[in-house]
């Protein structure tokens, strides 16, 4: 999420989204925000539209509670916590 100088939200990413087309619909790359990245992706499974649920969920979370869900400065601790 990003905050323009007038302060509106917008919703975007650096480059890193990645189209799943129409020969399938799960992937394996590991990038993006681990606060928010899902248990599939933390057991560096196959993911798909479902692990971008997750996201949105846990920034709307982050917006409703002003906290992360998942938090550690630990990124092994961290994926410990968001898998269970």
């Amino acid at each position: 999420m990003f905050l323009t100088k007038e302060n509106v939200a917008k919703l975007g990413d650096f480059g890193i989204a990645k189209s799943l087309g129409t020969g399938g619909n799960l992937t394996k790359t590991v990038v993006g925000t681990p606060y928010f990245m899902s248990p599939e992706v933390c057991k560096g499974e196959e993911y798909g539209a479902k692990a971008d649920i997750w996201a949105i969920g846990c920034t709307l979370y982050e917006l409703a509670f002003l906290r992360r869900p998942f938090s550690s400065e630990n990124p092994s601790v961290l994926f410990e916590i968001i898998q269970t």
